[in-house]
């Protein structure tokens, strides 16, 4: 009797065991397959006032007062994966979008990636990096004239409409001095 309870706790041991094994497998793949089909990662992104060698100068992280008619940055870092690569080595080009929004009304849709003439002009760069680090890096921006008092929101999308997320709340309030 007392065999057959040992006997039979190790066999539900060992089909547990085997299941977990299964999960780990499987979160595995995912993660993995994520990986190699994910375009770019926003790794530092923010709001400011004005740029410097394509570094954000005075970041504003939820309300800002600006003059009538004064810029707006959405400013963003990004790694581009491998997809991203095969897709600017096969098209010159690699479109990403900063969307932006005054409350829920879209006001903009930029074209924010690398055009053909940046690639033309940092193909060598890029590939270099690519080739040493797995991964490419680029800097971007967009900026907006502000002209009224509002909340505003920048998203972000790869060219077939998929949102990609910013490493911040991308939403800011905004007051007319």
């Amino acid at each position: 009797m007392q065999n057959n309870l040992i006997n039979s706790t190790k066999y539900r041991l060992m089909a547990s065991s085997k299941i977990f094994i299964l999960i780990l497998l499987f979160i595995s793949f995912i993660k993995i397959y994520c990986q190699i089909n994910e375009l770019v990662s926003i790794t530092r992104s923010t709001f400011c006032f004005n740029l410097s060698n394509r570094e954000p100068i005075n970041s504003i992280s939820q309300n800002a007062n600006i003059n009538l008619n004064g810029s707006l940055f959405f400013w963003m870092e990004f790694v581009g994966h491998r997809r991203a690569f095969e897709i600017l080595e096969a098209n010159g080009e690699l479109k990403i979008w900063h969307e932006w929004r005054r409350g829920i009304t879209v006001t903009d849709r930029i074209m924010v990636g690398i055009t053909q003439e940046k690639w033309i002009e940092n193909q060598e760069q890029i590939r270099l990096e690519f080739r040493n680090r797995g991964f490419f890096t680029w800097r971007t921006f967009s900026f907006k004239k502000i002209t009224t008092s509002s909340r505003r929101k920048v998203k972000i999308y790869d060219d077939n409409g998929n949102e990609i997320s910013p490493q911040m709340d991308s939403q800011i309030n905004i007051f007319l001095n």
